[in-house]
Protein backbone atom coordinates (compact mmCIF):
# COMPACT_ATOMS: atom_id res chain seq x y z
CA UNK A 1 0.00 0.00 0.00
CA UNK A 2 1.19 3.21 -0.96
CA UNK A 3 1.10 6.64 1.69
CA UNK A 4 0.75 9.91 0.72
CA UNK A 5 4.64 10.34 2.53
CA UNK A 6 5.65 7.78 0.15
CA UNK A 7 4.30 9.63 -2.51
CA UNK A 8 5.41 13.23 -1.04
CA UNK A 9 8.84 11.72 -0.91
CA UNK A 10 8.77 10.67 -4.81
CA UNK A 11 7.89 14.46 -5.24
CA UNK A 12 11.35 15.54 -3.44
CA UNK A 13 13.50 13.05 -4.40
CA UNK A 14 12.71 12.22 -7.94
CA UNK A 15 10.76 15.64 -9.22
CA UNK A 16 12.66 17.89 -6.53
CA UNK A 17 10.01 19.61 -5.18
CA UNK A 18 7.11 19.53 -3.39
CA UNK A 19 3.88 18.49 -4.07
CA UNK A 20 1.06 20.86 -5.48
CA UNK A 21 -1.34 20.19 -2.95
CA UNK A 22 -2.72 17.70 -0.40
CA UNK A 23 -5.21 16.49 -3.04
CA UNK A 24 -2.49 15.59 -5.55
CA UNK A 25 -0.52 13.37 -3.48
CA UNK A 26 -3.68 11.68 -2.07
CA UNK A 27 -4.57 10.70 -6.25
CA UNK A 28 -1.31 9.28 -6.54
CA UNK A 29 -1.52 6.98 -3.42
CA UNK A 30 -4.71 6.11 -4.65
CA UNK A 31 -3.88 5.47 -8.04
CA UNK A 32 -0.10 3.40 -7.03
CA UNK A 33 -0.39 -0.51 -5.77
CA UNK A 34 3.14 -0.61 -4.87
CA UNK A 35 5.96 1.39 -4.40
CA UNK A 36 7.41 -0.09 -7.84
CA UNK A 37 3.79 1.50 -9.33
CA UNK A 38 4.97 4.44 -7.45
CA UNK A 39 8.25 4.82 -8.72
CA UNK A 40 7.67 4.00 -12.66
CA UNK A 41 4.89 6.48 -11.81
CA UNK A 42 7.01 9.49 -11.92
CA UNK A 43 9.98 7.91 -13.69
CA UNK A 44 7.93 8.05 -16.68
CA UNK A 45 5.86 10.92 -15.63
CA UNK A 46 6.09 14.23 -18.39
CA UNK A 47 7.91 16.18 -15.67
CA UNK A 48 10.49 13.72 -15.05
CA UNK A 49 10.83 13.57 -18.31
CA UNK A 50 11.63 17.39 -18.90
CA UNK A 51 14.07 17.74 -16.02
CA UNK A 52 16.07 14.78 -17.81
CA UNK A 53 16.09 16.99 -21.16
CA UNK A 54 17.24 19.59 -19.20
CA UNK A 55 16.00 22.12 -16.14
CA UNK A 56 12.04 22.51 -16.20
CA UNK A 57 12.70 26.56 -16.12
CA UNK A 58 12.77 28.49 -19.33
CA UNK A 59 10.25 28.48 -22.34
CA UNK A 60 7.09 26.09 -21.74
CA UNK A 61 7.45 22.77 -24.07
CA UNK A 62 4.62 21.93 -25.55
CA UNK A 63 3.97 18.90 -27.91
CA UNK A 64 0.22 19.82 -28.47
CA UNK A 65 -0.96 16.36 -27.76
CA UNK A 66 -1.32 17.08 -23.85
CA UNK A 67 -4.71 15.79 -22.45
CA UNK A 68 -7.41 17.38 -20.61
CA UNK A 69 -7.38 18.46 -17.42
CA UNK A 70 -9.71 17.47 -14.86
CA UNK A 71 -10.96 20.72 -13.00
CA UNK A 72 -14.33 21.35 -11.14
CA UNK A 73 -14.38 24.88 -11.60
CA UNK A 74 -18.14 25.60 -10.38
CA UNK A 75 -19.16 24.81 -6.47
CA UNK A 76 -21.97 25.74 -4.06
CA UNK A 77 -21.57 28.97 -2.63
CA UNK A 78 -20.86 27.40 0.77
CA UNK A 79 -18.41 25.36 -0.74
CA UNK A 80 -17.10 28.60 -2.40
CA UNK A 81 -16.97 30.15 0.94
CA UNK A 82 -15.38 27.30 2.06
CA UNK A 83 -12.30 27.21 -0.40
CA UNK A 84 -11.78 31.17 0.20
CA UNK A 85 -11.66 30.72 3.83
CA UNK A 86 -8.76 28.15 3.13
CA UNK A 87 -7.28 30.53 1.06
CA UNK A 88 -7.40 33.05 3.55
CA UNK A 89 -6.19 30.93 6.33
CA UNK A 90 -2.90 29.76 4.27
CA UNK A 91 -2.46 33.53 2.85
CA UNK A 92 -2.16 34.79 6.61
CA UNK A 93 -0.18 32.18 8.07
CA UNK A 94 2.54 33.15 5.15
CA UNK A 95 2.09 36.89 5.79
CA UNK A 96 2.69 36.45 9.21
CA UNK A 97 5.87 33.99 8.86
CA UNK A 98 7.56 35.25 5.23
CA UNK A 99 5.71 37.97 3.87
CA UNK A 100 7.82 39.35 1.06
CA UNK A 101 9.36 35.95 0.26
CA UNK A 102 5.44 34.86 -0.39
CA UNK A 103 5.12 37.16 -2.98
CA UNK A 104 8.60 36.40 -4.92
CA UNK A 105 9.73 33.04 -3.85
CA UNK A 106 13.39 34.10 -3.17
CA UNK A 107 15.87 33.51 -0.55
CA UNK A 108 17.04 36.79 -0.76
CA UNK A 109 13.26 38.10 0.67
CA UNK A 110 12.97 35.99 3.80
CA UNK A 111 13.01 37.40 6.96
CA UNK A 112 16.29 36.87 7.46
CA UNK A 113 17.57 38.83 4.36
CA UNK A 114 14.61 41.18 3.52
CA UNK A 115 16.52 44.39 5.12
CA UNK A 116 19.59 43.85 2.70
CA UNK A 117 17.49 43.79 -0.41
CA UNK A 118 14.30 45.52 0.19
CA UNK A 119 15.07 47.99 -2.45
CA UNK A 120 15.61 45.24 -4.68
CA UNK A 121 12.38 43.71 -4.16
CA UNK A 122 10.02 46.31 -4.47
CA UNK A 123 12.03 47.98 -7.42
CA UNK A 124 11.24 45.09 -8.98
CA UNK A 125 7.45 46.03 -9.06
CA UNK A 126 8.35 48.59 -12.02
CA UNK A 127 8.89 45.66 -14.39
CA UNK A 128 5.10 44.45 -14.07
CA UNK A 129 3.76 48.19 -14.53
CA UNK A 130 6.15 48.76 -17.67
CA UNK A 131 5.36 45.15 -18.89
CA UNK A 132 1.42 46.39 -18.69
CA UNK A 133 2.17 49.28 -20.14
CA UNK A 134 3.96 47.47 -23.30
CA UNK A 135 0.78 45.01 -23.79
CA UNK A 136 -1.35 48.16 -23.84
CA UNK A 137 0.96 49.70 -26.45
CA UNK A 138 0.78 46.60 -28.87
CA UNK A 139 -3.04 47.51 -28.96
CA UNK A 140 -2.64 51.25 -29.53
CA UNK A 141 -3.83 51.90 -25.88
CA UNK A 142 -2.11 53.32 -22.89
CA UNK A 143 -2.81 54.17 -19.18
CA UNK A 144 -4.92 57.20 -18.51
CA UNK A 145 -3.48 59.36 -15.65
CA UNK A 146 -6.78 59.52 -14.24
CA UNK A 147 -7.34 55.83 -14.22
CA UNK A 148 -9.24 53.76 -11.56
CA UNK A 149 -6.96 50.80 -11.22
CA UNK A 150 -8.25 47.34 -9.35
CA UNK A 151 -5.00 45.63 -7.72
CA UNK A 152 -6.43 41.91 -7.06
CA UNK A 153 -3.56 40.58 -4.51
CA UNK A 154 -1.63 43.49 -3.38
CA UNK A 155 0.34 41.65 -1.48
CA UNK A 156 3.14 44.15 0.58
CA UNK A 157 2.59 46.96 -1.92
CA UNK A 158 5.22 45.28 -3.94
CA UNK A 159 3.96 46.39 -7.38
CA UNK A 160 1.19 49.13 -5.62
CA UNK A 161 2.95 52.35 -5.49
CA UNK A 162 4.52 52.02 -9.01
CA UNK A 163 0.39 51.87 -10.61
CA UNK A 164 -0.47 54.54 -8.42
CA UNK A 165 2.62 56.74 -10.03
CA UNK A 166 0.76 55.79 -13.54
CA UNK A 167 -3.13 56.19 -12.77
CA UNK A 168 -5.67 58.21 -10.48
CA UNK A 169 -5.86 55.68 -8.27
CA UNK A 170 -5.60 52.27 -7.08
CA UNK A 171 -7.90 50.32 -5.22
CA UNK A 172 -5.42 47.26 -3.56
CA UNK A 173 -7.07 44.27 -2.21
CA UNK A 174 -5.92 41.08 -0.61
CA UNK A 175 -6.52 38.31 1.53
CA UNK A 176 -4.27 38.24 4.17
CA UNK A 177 -4.29 41.22 6.67
CA UNK A 178 -0.75 41.09 7.53
CA UNK A 179 0.07 42.05 3.47
CA UNK A 180 -2.09 44.87 3.85
CA UNK A 181 -0.07 46.25 7.01
CA UNK A 182 3.11 45.93 5.26
CA UNK A 183 1.91 47.42 2.00
CA UNK A 184 0.49 50.42 4.33
CA UNK A 185 3.40 51.00 5.80
CA UNK A 186 5.35 51.25 2.74
CA UNK A 187 3.15 53.23 0.76
CA UNK A 188 3.41 55.61 3.83
CA UNK A 189 7.11 55.79 3.38
CA UNK A 190 6.61 56.43 0.14
CA UNK A 191 4.25 59.28 0.25
CA UNK A 192 1.49 57.95 -1.76
CA UNK A 193 -1.72 59.22 -1.50
CA UNK A 194 -4.06 58.33 -3.95
CA UNK A 195 -4.41 54.14 -2.77
CA UNK A 196 -7.01 52.63 -1.29
CA UNK A 197 -6.42 49.30 0.72
CA UNK A 198 -9.42 46.85 1.50
CA UNK A 199 -9.34 43.77 2.82
CA UNK A 200 -10.78 41.11 0.60
CA UNK A 201 -12.69 39.07 3.43
CA UNK A 202 -14.89 37.75 0.44
CA UNK A 203 -15.31 37.98 -3.32
CA UNK A 204 -18.35 39.81 -3.29
CA UNK A 205 -16.63 42.57 -1.03
CA UNK A 206 -14.98 44.11 -4.90
CA UNK A 207 -18.80 44.43 -5.72
CA UNK A 208 -18.93 47.31 -3.16
CA UNK A 209 -15.51 49.25 -4.40
CA UNK A 210 -17.11 51.15 -6.96
CA UNK A 211 -16.65 50.77 -10.70
CA UNK A 212 -12.52 50.55 -12.39
CA UNK A 213 -10.81 51.36 -15.53
CA UNK A 214 -8.10 48.92 -15.12
CA UNK A 215 -8.07 45.09 -13.71
CA UNK A 216 -4.87 44.14 -12.83
CA UNK A 217 -3.56 41.21 -11.16
CA UNK A 218 -0.23 38.91 -11.96
CA UNK A 219 1.57 36.30 -9.47
CA UNK A 220 -1.93 36.29 -7.38
CA UNK A 221 -4.65 33.74 -9.53
CA UNK A 222 -2.82 31.07 -9.70
CA UNK A 223 -2.91 30.69 -5.42
CA UNK A 224 -6.33 29.96 -5.42
CA UNK A 225 -8.63 26.81 -5.98
CA UNK A 226 -9.92 26.85 -9.72
CA UNK A 227 -13.93 27.75 -7.93
CA UNK A 228 -12.25 30.37 -6.59
CA UNK A 229 -10.10 31.97 -9.32
CA UNK A 230 -13.07 31.40 -11.56
CA UNK A 231 -15.48 33.44 -9.24
CA UNK A 232 -12.76 35.89 -8.59
CA UNK A 233 -12.31 36.50 -12.31
CA UNK A 234 -15.98 36.83 -12.60
CA UNK A 235 -16.71 39.38 -10.26
CA UNK A 236 -14.19 41.32 -11.14
CA UNK A 237 -14.61 41.79 -14.51
CA UNK A 238 -18.31 42.55 -13.76
CA UNK A 239 -16.45 46.08 -11.81
CA UNK A 240 -14.84 47.06 -15.00
CA UNK A 241 -16.53 50.12 -16.50
CA UNK A 242 -17.51 50.35 -20.91
CA UNK A 243 -13.97 50.40 -22.62
CA UNK A 244 -12.33 49.31 -19.14
CA UNK A 245 -8.77 46.99 -19.17
CA UNK A 246 -8.30 43.45 -17.68
CA UNK A 247 -4.41 42.36 -17.27
CA UNK A 248 -4.07 39.77 -15.06
CA UNK A 249 -1.96 36.71 -15.49
CA UNK A 250 -3.01 32.79 -14.38
CA UNK A 251 -1.69 29.41 -15.06
CA UNK A 252 -3.82 27.80 -18.13
CA UNK A 253 -2.43 24.02 -17.98
CA UNK A 254 -0.73 21.79 -15.74
CA UNK A 255 0.25 17.85 -16.58
CA UNK A 256 -1.02 15.56 -14.24
CA UNK A 257 -3.19 18.41 -12.14
CA UNK A 258 -6.46 18.10 -11.41
CA UNK A 259 -9.16 19.44 -8.83
CA UNK A 260 -12.35 18.27 -7.24
CA UNK A 261 -13.43 20.42 -4.01
CA UNK A 262 -14.55 17.33 -2.07
CA UNK A 263 -10.51 16.00 -1.57
CA UNK A 264 -9.54 19.70 -1.04
CA UNK A 265 -11.63 20.01 1.48
CA UNK A 266 -10.91 16.97 3.32
CA UNK A 267 -7.10 17.86 3.17
CA UNK A 268 -5.73 19.60 6.76
CA UNK A 269 -6.06 23.05 6.16
CA UNK A 270 -3.67 24.24 8.75
CA UNK A 271 -0.17 23.73 6.43
CA UNK A 272 0.35 26.96 5.32
CA UNK A 273 1.93 25.97 1.79
CA UNK A 274 1.96 27.91 -0.34
CA UNK A 275 -0.37 26.57 -3.52
CA UNK A 276 -0.43 26.41 -7.44
CA UNK A 277 -3.53 25.63 -8.92
CA UNK A 278 -5.02 25.89 -12.80
CA UNK A 279 -7.99 27.24 -14.89
CA UNK A 280 -8.23 25.94 -18.19
CA UNK A 281 -7.80 28.46 -20.73
CA UNK A 282 -11.45 27.94 -22.46
CA UNK A 283 -12.88 28.69 -19.12
CA UNK A 284 -11.09 31.79 -18.88
CA UNK A 285 -12.10 33.04 -22.48
CA UNK A 286 -15.81 32.24 -21.47
CA UNK A 287 -15.73 34.39 -18.11
CA UNK A 288 -14.18 36.84 -20.39
CA UNK A 289 -16.81 36.35 -23.27
CA UNK A 290 -19.89 36.42 -20.49
CA UNK A 291 -18.41 39.45 -19.00
CA UNK A 292 -18.08 41.42 -22.44
CA UNK A 293 -14.51 41.67 -23.01
CA UNK A 294 -13.11 41.34 -25.97
CA UNK A 295 -9.50 39.38 -25.76
CA UNK A 296 -6.61 42.12 -27.34
CA UNK A 297 -3.41 39.57 -26.43
CA UNK A 298 -2.43 36.33 -24.65
CA UNK A 299 1.25 35.63 -23.89
CA UNK A 300 2.74 32.85 -22.60
CA UNK A 301 4.97 33.58 -19.38
CA UNK A 302 7.34 32.43 -17.40
CA UNK A 303 5.67 33.26 -14.15
CA UNK A 304 5.17 29.81 -12.63
CA UNK A 305 8.85 29.04 -12.90
CA UNK A 306 8.63 25.51 -14.69
CA UNK A 307 8.18 25.05 -18.30
CA UNK A 308 5.73 22.00 -17.98
CA UNK A 309 2.94 24.17 -16.89
CA UNK A 310 1.42 27.22 -19.28
CA UNK A 311 0.82 30.20 -17.73
CA UNK A 312 -0.66 33.25 -19.74
CA UNK A 313 -0.68 37.18 -19.34
CA UNK A 314 -4.03 37.99 -20.82
CA UNK A 315 -4.99 41.38 -21.87
CA UNK A 316 -9.01 42.24 -22.75
CA UNK A 317 -11.03 45.31 -22.90
CA UNK A 318 -14.66 45.70 -22.57
CA UNK A 319 -16.93 47.02 -24.77
CA UNK A 320 -18.11 50.69 -24.55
Amino acid sequence: MVSTDDVRMAYRLILGREPENETVLRDAANACGTLDDLRGAFLNSAEFRGKLEGDISGPTRWSGMEPPMEVEDRVDEATLARLLERVGLCWTGLAEVEPHWAVLTNDNFTRSNIAAHQDAFYASGRNDVDRLAAFLARSSLSLPADARCLEIGCGVGRVTGWLAGRVGHVTAVDIAPPMLRLAGEHLDQLGVGNVSLAHLDSIARLGTLGAFDILFSVLVIQHNPPPVMGHLLRTALDTLAPGGIAYFQLPTYAPDYRFRAADYLAQDPRSHKMEMHALPQHTVFALLEEAGLRVLEVAEDELVGNRLWRSNTILARKST
